[in-house]
């Protein structure tokens, strides 16, 4: 039964090339997405996890304007 699935599969593959590479390439540009959206956030997650008592280690940003009008950021280095 599984072998005549993969034959209507092949067929439909063949009989309609453009539509099939379409959808294929669809379906790769978002498992791609989803994979490096995931890997982001659990980046963003472990951040400094290693360090003891990393859940009460908060990090500071400081937002600043020059006189230029100018902005930039600066982050605080942990006391």
């Amino acid at each position: 039964m599984l072998r005549n699935y993969f034959i209507t599969a092949w067929r439909n593959l063949v009989r309609n090339k453009a539509y099939s590479a379409l959808n294929i390439f669809g379906l790769a540009i978002g498992m791609t997405v989803a994979l490096l959206i995931g890997l982001w956030v659990q980046y963003q997650y472990s951040y400094d996890r290693w360090l003891p008592g990393s859940r009460q280690v908060y990090q500071a940003l400081i937002r600043s304007h020059s006189s230029s009008g100018g902005r930039y950021k600066r982050r605080r280095p942990y006391p």
